[in-house]
């Protein structure tokens, strides 16, 4: 038997409050100043990639804005203009790399990280997700490995769901190891034919009560979490990729070791990478976990600067 929690109209979580913008506003004029002359320099290098002092000159312009947003702690442009200070190293052990497109990305990369903190500085709801096509663009360019916008999401973790207010409901090993079946069978199934309803519906009721076990912190933290995410598969909410299929097969050794009672959750399934995806793709379940957290305030797609 599967739940759900309808959300009354006089139950909108209020607006989050405003943001502390003074900081930001104290330096953004030597930011907007090196920003600039990070601009100028590249381009100059690119027209006489015999000028290495211009590229490091634009490094050093670069490097000054990522120092000032890790003070301010806007830790999303910080991983933006970190990633462009590091491209930049590549171009000095090899000038070849810096070709115009790659120019031209590193231009409209900069100019977007000066635009969004000219909206943040206009007191606009910012989150740095926005920023994540340039940051992609840039990291094709270094050839990294993992190219995701989850990357560019921060939940603000800080605030914890009303479990006080919740049910417990003990689970003897047997009961857990028929829920695992029943979600391994589910798990086969979608892997086979990810469109299958029934398949994502047997995932989503095999950890339906998983969250009412007694247990603390990040472990009922995680439980909770995850069947947000199943709430969000089982309603064809969340896009299906290579990310979300790994998720789902950790999830199936996460059961074994619930039921062997072994270590609560796994290092490699913390929770607010769950938290990401599913507060950065599914806002219908993200106003559920804004509700039951207190407020907006419990749980925003970043954290405010």
């Amino acid at each position: 038997m599967t739940q759900t929690l309808d959300l009354a109209e006089d139950a909108v979580p209020a607006p989050a409050p405003a943001q502390d913008v003074a900081p930001l506003a104290w330096v953004i004029d030597e930011v907007r100043a090196s920003l600039s002359e990070a601009i100028t320099s590249i381009k100059a290098f690119l027209a006489n990639k015999a000028d290495i002092d211009r590229l490091r000159s634009a490094n050093e312009h670069v490097h000054q804005v990522s120092g000032a947003m890790q003070l301010l702690d806007l830790r999303g442009v910080t991983l933006v203009t970190e990633a462009v200070e590091e491209l930049f190293s590549n171009w000095e052990s090899d000038p070849a790399q810096c070709l115009p497109a790659a120019v031209r990305a590193v231009d409209a990369t900069l100019g977007a990280v000066r635009n969004y903190l000219e909206a943040t500085l206009s007191g606009r709801v910012n989150p740095p997700i926005r920023l994540y096509p340039y940051y992609r663009e840039i990291l094709v360019l270094l050839r990294a490995p993992r190219v995701h916008p989850a990357d560019l999401i921060f939940p603000d973790l800080t605030r914890r769901p009303s479990f006080h207010k919740m049910e417990v409901r003990p689970l003897s090993a047997d009961e857990l190891r028929v829920r695992r079946v029943l979600y391994e069978e589910g798990l086969l199934r979608f892997l086979r034919d990810p469109e299958n309803a029934h398949a994502r519906a047997r995932m989503r009721d095999a950890v339906f009560e998983l969250e009412g076990l007694p247990q603390r912190g990040l472990a009922r933290s995680f439980w909770w979490v995850a069947r947000a995410l199943f709430d969000a598969l089982d309603s064809f909410q969340l896009p299906v990729d290579a990310d979300l299929k790994r998720f789902l097969a950790r999830l199936n050794q996460q059961f074994r070791r619930q039921i062997e009672g072994g270590p609560a959750v796994a290092e490699r399934l913390p929770p607010g990478r769950a938290h990401a995806r599913i507060l950065g793709k599914w806002p219908i379940r993200r106003a559920r976990l804004e509700h039951e957290c207190g407020g907006r305030r419990g749980f925003r797609r970043h954290r405010p600067p």
